[in-house]
């Protein structure tokens, strides 16, 4: 595949970019060699692995398509895998004059669908990622075969944890964000995400590259927007996993989107935190074949 790197663009990493990724497994521990693609308002680097049905993965906040790299060697074999980095995120350029709000990246993610998949995808989606997804799901039904939400808030309002649920007001956010930047503070962060294991280096990074002001609008977002009516049109099947030691986000989340959901199907991780693929990654990959498969 060709790879574009805009080093120029604000929010982009303007390091030298990495070797090219040759469609394999993705190189652990490494920031990935993406293709572009250019969306209406913005441009949006992505890995494109494996061959088959397509398969879109869509992260959290504040991190990257990274998060997803153990996941990408595994279902590349049996998936044309796409994992993007949301705009303002990873190497996809900063989309805060614009807005970041989670209809605004639904909207760019399908844009992402139309353009690089070119049809309905199955559609995975972690955290912040699984609002953006259950968003597009609602209101572009004709793109999505397959939904899947991974420990996803859906109601702004009661989204995340109380602690966290501070980022509902402006100075937590800029301070969230400004802190984000340095190693140690990010290390010491890692274990709120996690129960039981530690967030790889690789992941932990990414929340130094993203846009700070890209980041502060989305989190913004994530705690003020929508309601669970939202969610109520959709219609493709959908399975809603969730874990019973996430301090991220709050416990009724899951509970909302599978009472408001038509037909969800709810999975609860015991003794997992906010990253159940990470976590519990036999179990999760064992559910997810079993999903998509039906």
């Amino acid at each position: 595949m060709g790879n574009r790197h805009l080093l120029s663009h604000p929010g982009l990493c303007r390091e030298p970019p990495p070797p090219p990724y040759n469609g394999a497994a993705p190189p652990p521990n490494s920031l990935l060699s993406m293709p572009l693609f250019q969306a209406e308002d913005c441009s949006i680097h992505y890995v494109d692995a494996g061959s088959g049905s397509p398969l879109v993965l869509v992260h959290g906040w504040p991190v990257s398509s990274v998060y997803w790299t153990a996941d990408i060697e595994r279902l590349a074999a049996r998936f044309r895998v796409l994992a993007l980095d949301l705009p303002g995120f990873g190497q996809s350029s900063c989309v805060a004059k614009q807005g970041a709000s989670s209809y605004q990246q639904a909207h760019r993610v399908a844009d992402f669908i139309r353009g690089v998949a070119g049809g309905p995808v199955f559609l995975v989606g972690h955290s912040m990622g699984g609002m953006v997804s259950a968003r597009l799901a609602a209101a572009e039904p004709d793109l999505v075969k397959r939904l899947v939400l991974v420990a996803a808030p859906i109601e702004g309002a009661t989204a995340l944890s109380p602690f966290c649920q501070l980022s509902r007001w402006a100075w937590a956010r800029w301070l969230a964000t400004l802190l984000l930047k340095f190693q140690p503070v990010r290390r010491f962060a890692a274990p709120y995400f996690v129960h039981s294991i530690g967030l790889p280096d690789s992941i932990l990074l990414q929340a130094a590259l993203a846009s700070a002001p890209s980041a502060r609008l989305a989190l913004g977002a994530l705690t003020s927007e929508g309601d669970r009516s939202d969610v109520a049109v959709i219609r493709c099947p959908t399975l809603v996993i969730a874990a019973d030691r996430d301090r991220i986000v709050a416990s009724v989340q899951p509970l909302i989107a599978k009472a408001w959901i038509p037909g969800a199907r709810l999975e609860v991780f015991r003794d997992c935190g906010h990253c159940p693929n990470l976590e519990h990654p036999e179990p999760f990959h064992r559910l997810l074949a079993e999903f998509l498969a039906e």
